[in-house]
């Protein structure tokens, strides 16, 4: 089946094209005009922007990679500092804990105040493990108080 013939003359019924002028030509170049000049606009605004996001983001990363490798360095101070602790320190302390419990075992007088010193000890390490460690070569206060220590004001 075909269409009848688009002439208005024709088919009065039927609206012919209206013809645009040269005036509503111009204002759609011009609204396509500043549609692009919005969208190059902001095209710009973006790379500003991710460029932006990249020097920060590339600031950062050199901010972390330096205090990284102070880290690094502190770490292995630490380290060093903990296995001399280890190995000289520990041993002497060690040591002086013998000693004065050997003393104790002999003064009474002097057990009293290690007892005391002994459970003020354990108290703090029971809050707090870092110390505890320290303090597994003093043996536990105990829980009867000692008869040669003088009574409690």
């Amino acid at each position: 089946m075909s269409l009848p013939p688009a002439d208005p003359e024709a088919h009065p019924s039927i609206p012919g094209p209206t013809p645009i002028s040269e005036w509503e030509v111009d204002r759609v170049r011009q609204s396509v005009r500043q549609c692009q000049f919005l969208a190059n606009t902001a095209l710009v605004g973006l790379v500003i922007l991710a460029l932006t996001a990249t020097v920060f983001i590339y600031h950062q990363l050199e901010l972390l990679s330096a205090q990284t490798a102070e880290l690094a360095v502190r770490t292995r101070a630490l380290a060093g500092s903990f296995q001399h602790y280890q190995t000289n320190d520990l041993p002497q302390h060690a040591a002086f804990v013998r000693a004065m419990q050997d003393y104790a075992a002999t003064q009474p007088e002097f057990a009293a105040t290690l007892d005391r010193f002994n459970q003020a000890l354990h108290e703090i390490a029971a809050n707090n493990s870092t110390f505890s460690q320290l303090v597994r070569d003093f043996p536990p206060p105990d829980p009867t108080p000692s008869t040669n220590s003088p009574p409690a004001n």
